[in-house]
């Protein structure tokens, strides 16, 4: 084929088609490897600098933070509460099965059960005053045992009438991987099951799980000691970034000085971002697959691709899994059956959210301004706007970056 191109001298073809150039939007070409590289080695290098400016001007701040500083051991007492919760929902369950209780008598105690267990940890935060970090984890496993308690004392309700009823009790759609280990009602209500759900990396309960074959114990030191060291960095940012530049914010808010405060928010905006994709990193890409590996959990599609999103909707639907399925299975369907619409059904998603949001925040800081409930609820004209103009475009996702990563989390 070179001899025959030699051989053409000087008049060999060379435009042999229609071809369009590779940075253009009709062309099929996507390996920007090169370019990727490029943007990894300035925002390393732009970075870098401002390390040398935040260390030469403040020194090493995290030294003033000592770990008693974050932590306090009252939040044991919390997780014992917890415990507590856990134990009555199975025995009123058990009590269920056996028909020792009626189902009206069992879903009045466990709704006041789930009741206490939501708002008795929380007001042991309120009335002790814990570090914020110490409080928004006491907050965080309330809220998720909570979630999971009320998942597990709804569909055993379910599987209790279809048991009751004289039909086969499991999921029928495991039975084929499950094999001759699929556990049904009411063989599920042991502790050993009640104490799965709570450790794996899901909020809905099922009476069985798909389950990977083995640990792989190289792979799960790997990942812990990647968890490790994001949750060191994250920690180390915060002191030494946010908190500075969010002490010199306070005299421009408080004096009005509108361009200095606007300065300082757009100054929060990269060290945020990073923070807040680390904290994602960390605990939904690692934290979880490390719990998953553990537990041998099969399923471990805790995110989709919402950094792809082009609308907030979207972004919600992807970003946080177990929460979307939580959403899904035991509000928006429910909502739906009573007869109501969509829109109803995702305000009230939204409702909830915000609630939930607002608790997780506000009440480990004990400043109750209801910023993040309507920072939640105020989402819903941008959601409406962005389904109806920018969903499935390239503008839709810069504008979702812009305005939910770069501007929405500094200014809360």
């Amino acid at each position: 084929n070179n001899g025959w191109l030699l051989a053409r001298k000087q008049n060999y073809t060379i435009h042999k088609s229609p071809q369009d150039s590779l940075l253009s939007s009709e062309s099929q070409f996507s390996n920007y490897r090169g370019f990727f590289n490029l943007a990894a080695i300035v925002l390393i290098i732009g970075n870098f600098r401002l390390v040398i400016e935040n260390l030469l001007h403040y020194g090493l701040l995290i030294h003033q933070y000592p770990m008693t500083y974050h932590f306090d051991v009252v939040i044991f007492a919390g997780l014992g509460a917890l415990n507590a919760f856990i134990m009555i929902t199975f025995l009123i369950e058990k009590l269920a099965s056996l028909k020792y209780i009626s189902p009206v008598a069992c879903k009045i105690l466990q709704t006041t059960n789930l009741s206490i267990c939501l708002l008795l940890p929380f007001s042991l935060i309120l009335n002790i005053n814990l570090p914020a970090v110490s409080g928004m984890m006491l907050a965080g496993w309330t809220c998720i045992t909570w979630m999971k308690l009320v998942s597990y004392s709804l569909v055993n309700a379910e599987w209790r009438h279809i048991y009751s009823n004289g039909k086969f009790a499991a999921e029928q759609e495991l039975a084929s991987t499950m094999k001759d280990h699929l556990v049904e009602y009411p063989k599920n209500l042991t502790l050993q099951n009640i104490y799965y759900f709570i450790l794996a990396p899901t909020l809905v309960y099922q009476l069985n799980y798909p389950k990977s074959p083995k640990i792989r114990w190289f792979w799960l030191l790997g990942k812990f000691l990647q968890w490790v060291f994001f949750s060191l960095l994250m920690l180390f940012m915060v002191i030494q970034y946010i908190i500075p530049s969010v002490h010199n914010s306070v005299s421009s808010i408080r004096e009005g000085r509108i361009g200095h405060a606007l300065e300082r928010v757009l100054k929060l905006a990269i060290p945020c971002l990073f923070i807040w994709l680390m904290g994602f990193y960390a605990y939904f890409h690692l934290g979880l697959n490390i719990i998953a590996e553990i537990l041998r959990f099969g399923d471990r599609s805790f995110y989709n691709d919402w950094w792809n999103s082009t609308t907030l909707a979207e972004y919600w639907r992807k970003w946080n899994m177990p929460v979307h399925n939580w959403l899904i299975r035991h509000v928006y369907f429910p909502v739906l059956r009573q007869g109501y619409s969509k829109f109803t059904a995702n305000t009230v998603i939204f409702f909830l959210s915000a609630v939930f949001h607002e608790l997780l925040i506000s009440v480990p800081l004990h400043s109750f301004n209801l910023w993040f409930f309507f920072g939640m609820m105020g989402q819903l004209p941008f959601i409406i706007f962005s389904e109806k103009f920018t969903s499935g475009t390239q503008y839709g996702n810069l504008l979702f970056w812009l305005i939910f990563c770069i501007l929405g989390q500094p200014i809360l």
